[in-house]
């Protein structure tokens, strides 16, 4: 059962690797090669969540630790200085979970159609970087501007939010679904960087 759960890990790595590939590759993968690759890593995360809840306790600390952290466990963990920013989506709605020191918070940020729309417009300036040097060159400026807007509406929707919650200086971010794709070490927020 280890060896499945470990397989089964390693073909999710392989489909989550091929779909960035395919994504930003230098022709791009058309609609529905994506789409089946995302329904292909579906399954297999179906199946992992289905081995490890048939797998027993002992196998499965070996394939995945499991063990339950109490809240004042994982605040000690973080230590002072550090703020664990945690999203998740129920329905359309992602909500974001803040755990610092000072304690915990759970807000609803944004809608999960309008950041899928924002990331849509990013991979395709990102696309760009297909045309060749030449073109990259010559519209440096303006595919600079347009990434930077992006990248600034995902902060808009993502960390403005909760920006007065994130305090010290290390900031752990655990995305969810989409927001697996989101650049969050490159977010904008204008001229405060």
């Amino acid at each position: 059962m280890v060896r499945r759960i470990r397989d089964l890990r390693e073909q999710l790595n392989w489909y989550y690797h091929r779909i960035e590939v395919e994504q930003l590759g230098q022709v791009a993968a058309s609609d529905e090669r994506l789409l089946a690759l995302r329904e292909l890593a579906q399954e297999r995360e179906r199946e992992l969540l289905r081995a490890l809840r048939e797998s027993p306790s002992a196998e499965r600390e070996g394939a995945e630790s499991t063990a339950l952290l109490s809240l004042d466990s994982l605040r000690q963990a973080l230590g002072p200085n550090t703020t664990l920013l945690e999203y998740f989506r129920v329905q359309d709605r992602i909500l974001a979970v803040t755990v610092s020191e000072a304690g915990v918070e759970i807000m609803s940020v944004t809608h999960a159609p309008r950041v899928a729309q924002i990331l849509r417009m990013l991979q395709f300036q990102l696309s760009k970087f297909r045309l060749g040097p030449g073109y990259v060159h010559e519209f440096q400026g303006p595919i600079l501007e347009t990434t930077r807007h992006h990248l600034g509406e995902l902060y808009m929707e993502l960390i403005a939010p909760v920006r007065t919650k994130l305090q010290g200086t290390r900031l752990v971010v655990v995305p969810h679904e989409l927001l697996h794709y989101v650049p969050f070490h490159a977010l904008f927020d204008g001229p405060n960087i």
